[in-house]
């Protein structure tokens, strides 16, 4: 049942990527088109193309942190062992964890200041909420897949099998 949950939630996050990098990319040559091809711009168009850009921002930040593809600088392997290396793993993977976490305080706390401001954005009046709640979705999701990568790095420290990422292979 939770592999089915894990996997879900990797199609959807997949299948909003894809949505949102074509509505983004439409939206733009649609404004584009109309500027300067019939001379007319479109109002606010591009408080959609922002509010769409910045959920796929976060929707697919949230999916690299499940793919394990977000920036990694290490020559640890080539200095340490097997076992110092998951050590060392599992550290960074502890730190990237805890900086997540915190970034869902942050953006739960500046959501919330926002909700009581009622900011809209100047030409469509969308409110921003809408926007913000992208970076609190987004840290949500990033700090569970974190968390994930740092049990793993954990259980390779005892020579345990790594559960989420053969959970997470069944998703490809």
């Amino acid at each position: 049942m939770f592999g089915i949950v894990w996997c879900g939630i990797i199609k959807i996050l997949r299948f909003f990527i894809v949505i949102g990098a074509y509505a983004c990319a439409a939206l733009i040559f649609i404004e584009v088109f109309f500027r300067y091809v019939l001379n007319t711009p479109i109002f606010g168009i591009n408080e959609l193309v922002l509010l769409i850009g910045i959920w796929l921002y976060f929707i697919a930040s949230a999916y690299g942190a499940f793919e394990k593809s977000h920036i990694q600088v290490s020559i640890m392997h080539l200095i340490l062992n097997d076992k110092m290396l998951a050590v060392s793993k599992s550290l960074a993977s502890a730190i990237t964890t805890f900086l997540s976490v915190t970034m869902i305080q942050w953006s739960y706390t500046y959501l919330a200041w926002n909700v009581m401001k009622h900011g809209v954005t100047p030409a469509l009046r969308i409110p921003l909420i809408f926007y913000q709640s992208a970076i609190l979705f987004g840290a949500i999701f990033m700090s569970i897949y974190f968390f994930a990568e740092f049990i793993d790095n954990f259980l390779q420290i005892f020579g345990k099998r790594a559960l989420f990422a053969q959970l997470s292979n069944r998703c490809r």
